[in-house]
Formats: C-alpha cells, structure tokens, sequence
C-alpha cells in the first residue's frame, strides 16, 4: 500500500527539479579526455537542441517535458557557480528557466545524466534522444568534436537488394552477350 502512495506521489510531483551545483571543475578520463563536471566529479552535458546564448540573447532550454528532465535534471544554482581549475570563469553564467537559475557553460545550458549516479560514469556522451544529442562539454564550451563519434551511414535492406540484383543482372547479361558475341563471330 505504502509504494503505491510514494509512487503516485513522484508522478504527481512532476519533472526533477534543477539540481545545484556549487562549483563547476575540468576532470578528466582516458576514453573522453578532458570534460567539465560539478564539484563532486559528476559530469555534465549540453545539449544540441538547445539554443546556446549569444549576441545578448539568452539560452533557450529546449528539454521541458517531465519524460526529458527526469532523465536529464538540469544544473542549478542559488548563486554564480565558482569556477574550478581549468574553467574559464568569465564562460560561466546562468539562464532563468521556470524560477531557478540553471549553469550555463559559453552560453550552454547544463544538464546531469541520471545514469552517471553511479561508478561508471558518463554514460550520457552522444546520445541521442528528446529531438538532440547529449554531449560532454570541454573547457573550451564547444561542441567536442574530437568526442563525437562518426555515424555509419547504413543504406536501407531494399537498396542493398536493389543493388546486388543489378550486379549479378548486370554479369549474367554480360555472360551471356559475351558468349553470343563470341558466336556470331
């Protein structure tokens, strides 16, 4: 009885609230390099279908639906997060979104990963799900490039069908046009 009450009290509460972060700091791994993370080492995000902030305009939180900010709290804070070694203090900044004050990085909303609540964190590097893709953010506030893994290209079944058809149409015609030129010779 009591999990159904505890239950029915998390979907009525809604999207997770904007989780703080006192201090912003580099870390680093061997498969990513270096990436940005709170104070406490947990990784943070940025994420494509953001509108990063630029030219006076402020950031645009693009993750809104409870499905989305459950899987990807955003990074909150009571006051101007420090920066930490390696931060570049003047890329720190907040944007207002629904009454809190969220981390921003060189204009990039910041997000957790709920996944990353364990040892093998991040989790959350390129993927892709809510209409962008999630990614570590460098020192430099950039999309990481040198992170993000290429895409293989995968043409649908019936092309490759369509393909191998026309090949071997294409030797068998070629076989026998051979051998009837052959003979008309």
């Amino acid at each position: 009885m009591h999990r159904h009450i505890i239950a029915a009290a998390v979907l009525i509460a809604g999207p997770a609230a904007a989780q703080d972060a006192a201090s912003i700091k580099v870390v680093e791994s061997d498969k990513y390099g270096e990436f940005l993370a709170t104070e406490a080492g947990r990784p943070v995000y940025l994420f494509t279908a953001d509108t990063r902030a630029a030219d006076g305009k402020a950031a645009e939180i693009s993750c809104t639906t409870p499905e989305c900010l459950n899987a990807w709290p955003l990074v909150g804070a009571a006051d101007m997060p420090q920066a930490g070694d390696g931060v570049g203090e003047g890329m720190l900044g907040t944007v207002d979104y629904e009454g809190q004050k969220v981390v921003t990085y060189h204009g990039w909303p910041l997000y957790y990963f709920t996944r990353d609540e364990d040892a093998d964190a991040p989790q959350g590097q390129d993927v892709e799900s809510f209409g962008g893709e999630w990614y570590l953010i460098t020192p430099d506030g950039d999309l990481p490039v040198e992170l993000i893994k290429p895409r293989a290209v995968v043409p649908p079944q019936s092309f490759v069908h369509l393909c191998s058809s026309i090949f071997f149409s294409s030797q068998l015609f070629s076989t026998v046009m051979g051998d009837t030129a052959d003979q008309g010779t």
